[in-house]
């Protein structure tokens, strides 16, 4: 998918950046990616890095887009098919085990800060989206209360907030959900308040969601997922500016 830059480097610019799955093959490009822009973090303490084995097995195994400009990576988007492993999100929703497999995680969005202002997070999304493992009905995703404007991209992107919860070892999180195949309905369970639950029907009754949730704060990053990188915790920031 070709799609126009209208800001390159905070000017003007118009040209065209190809999003398009990724491999193995570009993990270093990935990593590399990684630790550029969280090292211009404000506070890259709150963003725990993946090495660069797990990026080639998240390049080999899940779903990963990037975004080229012409030989340069400049934004990239992770989504990883978690099935039954704990760290799906959907085990934070209360949704049954046997329909995890249907959920997957928005794991991580970064885009470089010389490419933001293009809405490029929700444009991966949407070739992410097109790209999916036949099943999946719904995505999971964090969110740090912090970074507003990532929730806001979030939000905007179809995402509704689950709950408010610690996660990755104690870091306040919004647990988002994106409903691919269910129409989403008020939540009436105890404990959702007037939020609104993407898979409510997955909750009996008198049961509600567990208690919270959340995403890094981060300009550049987008969606994060609580698979283990040796801390038990991950801070990624979310969807990009």
């Amino acid at each position: 998918m070709e799609v126009l830059l209208h800001k390159v480097c905070g000017q003007p610019a118009s040209r065209t950046m190809t999003l398009r799955a990724a491999g193995p093959e570009d993990a270093a490009a990935f990593y590399a990616l990684q630790n550029e822009v969280r090292a211009a973090m404000p506070h890259p303490e709150q963003f725990v890095p993946d090495t660069l084995e797990n990026i080639a097995r998240y390049l080999k195994e899940d779903l990963c887009i990037g975004g080229w400009d012409g030989e340069r990576l400049g934004a990239y988007f992770i989504l990883r098919y978690c099935g039954q492993d704990a760290h799906n999100y959907a085990a934070f929703m209360d949704i049954p085990r046997e329909e995890w497999d249907g959920w997957a995680n928005a794991d991580s969005a970064i885009v470089h800060p010389d490419y933001r202002g293009n809405g490029l997070q929700r444009k991966l999304l949407e070739v992410a989206l097109a790209l999916l493992r036949p099943g999946i009905v719904g995505i999971g995703a964090t969110v740090s209360p912090e970074n507003q404007y990532s929730l806001n991209n979030a939000l905007a992107s179809g995402f509704e907030i689950v709950c408010r919860r610690e996660m990755y070892g104690g870091y306040d999180r919004y647990l988002l959900a994106k409903a691919l195949s269910v129409t989403p309905a008020a939540c009436h369970c105890p404990g959702c308040g007037s939020q609104r639950l993407l898979r409510c029907r997955s909750h009996p009754a008198g049961r509600g969601p567990n208690s919270s949730s959340l995403f890094p704060p981060l300009a550049a990053v987008v969606a994060v997922a609580p698979e283990g990188r040796g801390t038990g915790v991950s801070a990624k920031p979310t969807l990009d500016e």
